[in-house]
């Protein structure tokens, strides 16, 4: 068997057969397997599954997690290379060819990434998603990530180590690391940053990362999270103590020698500007802390460190942390403003593209745009708005839309949210005014009355291309506007 294809099913079913029909047409010379494992799935995919030819099904009767469910499938396959693939993420037709071609040319790679571009509804873009992982901070980044493709990344590159998303890996290589026969990704993470661990532990036993640019792949991140805001703080909760796990289990003395204190200013900086002035993400970080030291104190994680300091085999991995996460960001975010600003001036129309996305504000600085946020900034006038231009293939099928606002407010503030049918037309909710500090709003706009007519926004009898979130408030207001969902 030359390719074993482990896919983890948890509430996947809207895109389990566009997967398979990928995986299936593929151009591959050689002898696959596809191996799903099913972690309680309550969407009816599991029904789906069990009606799909040429699959290997396996339904453990509860809820493995990613690491868990892949390391079921990969003891149950015996293929000379793995691919570990998210049902969100689609391969084109040559994936496993050229990924096949290069672990057969290059024996001494272990882990390979294709280039992995933005999925939006199903429809491929050009903003790449992935291009192998970055993690010479310590703090781990997506290389390219909201990056239009213009060929930047063409060339083929030691990496890190590839995304979860589609990770490649060499049988032999993860063999080489495996924990009591069965756990190649550590279980004890269950998910998030487990792509970060085995990568720095195939790193450490003298394995390369590579990345393969004619290996292309689409991914719509985050396809099975899409629930509530609650929902979503914990599962950055998680992300975060396992970063932190994996860091305490792998970092060599080498790495911490005269570093010590940088590591630490770093860790607390991160912490602290997630949390700034919440008491509830304060209390979430208190919960991540000792749930970390509950981790960390027990014999298995003992065990799993001295492993990994047993299989060092190389001294090549750059993990030399002369480069300042913080200084990096702030370049990252300043690219970007020159990239999508028409003008710096935070009193005039400033636009970004993102996708087919165009948004636009007015009377606001200091505007950064992020992956997983529209838009962050700081009201510099005591009115304001921002724009966002809704694309062709939503405007007639959207069902739902729901808007989330961010805001850290020194006073009471009023906001409106206006219907776009034109450039010109438009019609209008009513004020509501909301009441100053840190408050997390959310708008279903779909259900929302208009002042004019009272008409519900769904309703709208015109066509509608857009919507205008107005504010007037004083100077100085810091808002947030992220999550903006979309249902056709």
């Amino acid at each position: 068997m030359d390719f074993s294809i482990i896919l983890i099913n948890f509430n996947s079913s809207a895109y389990i057969e566009p997967c398979l029909k990928r995986l299936k047409n593929q151009n591959f010379s050689g002898s696959s397997r596809i191996v799903v494992v099913n972690n309680l799935s309550t969407d009816g995919s599991l029904k789906i599954l069990q009606n799909q030819p040429d699959i290997t099904l396996i339904n453990p009767g509860r809820n493995l997690g990613y690491s868990g469910g892949n390391n079921l499938g990969i003891s149950q396959t015996y293929g000379k290379y793995i691919l570990c693939l998210n049902f969100d993420c689609l391969l084109d037709a040559g994936f496993l060819q050229k990924v096949y071609d290069v672990f057969e040319a290059m024996p001494q790679v272990g882990m390979i990434s294709g280039k992995l571009y933005k999925l939006v509804d199903m429809q491929p873009t050009m903003y790449l998603d992935s291009t192998g992982i970055d993690f010479t901070t310590l703090i781990p980044a997506d290389r390219g990530e909201w990056q239009y493709d213009r060929g930047q990344y063409d060339l083929a590159v030691n990496i890190f180590g590839p995304s979860g998303a589609a990770g490649c890996y060499r049988r032999k290589a993860i063999e080489d690391i495996v924990y009591r026969k069965t756990q190649y990704f550590d279980e004890q993470m269950c998910t998030y940053c487990e792509d970060i661990d085995i990568s720095w532990r195939l790193n450490l036993a003298g394995w390369k990362g590579l990345f393969l640019p004619d290996a292309v792949a689409y991914h719509e991140r985050g396809a099975t999270r899409k629930e509530s805001i609650w929902k979503k703080a914990g599962y950055y909760a998680i992300g975060f103590r396992n970063r932190l796990f994996t860091i305490f289990k792998n970092l060599r003395q080498e790495d911490v020698k005269g570093r010590f204190k940088k590591i630490f200013w770093q860790e607390w900086r991160f912490l602290a500007s997630w949390c700034d002035k919440s008491p509830a993400r304060w209390a979430i970080a208190a919960y991540i802390i000792c749930g970390l030291v509950g981790l960390i104190v027990r014999p298995s994680f003992i065990a799993k460190r001295r492993l990994v300091q047993r299989n060092i085999k190389t001294n090549n991995l750059d993990l030399s942390l002369d480069m300042d996460f913080w200084r990096e960001s702030y370049d990252r975010r300043k690219t970007k403003a020159e990239e999508f600003n028409e003008n710096p001036d935070g009193n005039s129309r400033i636009e970004f593209l993102r996708d087919d996305w165009r948004v636009s504000s007015q009377g606001f600085n200091d505007e950064s745009w992020e992956g997983g946020m529209f838009f962050k900034g700081k009201l510099t006038a005591a009115r304001g708005f921002i724009e966002m231009w809704i694309p062709d293939r939503y405007r007639v099928t959207i069902k739902k839309l729901s808007l989330c606002l961010e805001l850290e407010l020194k006073a009471d503030i009023t906001v409106d949210i206006e219907v776009l049918t034109s450039d010109t037309a438009s019609a209008k909710t009513d004020w509501q005014v909301l009441q100053g500090g840190r408050t997390t709003v959310s708008f279903d706009l779909s259900r929302m009355d208009l002042a004019v007519g009272r008409e519900n926004i769904i309703n709208w009898r015109k066509p509608w291309h857009g919507l205008r979130i107005n504010f007037a408030c004083g100077p100085g207001c810091e808002i947030a506007v992220y999550d903006l969902f979309v249902h056709g």
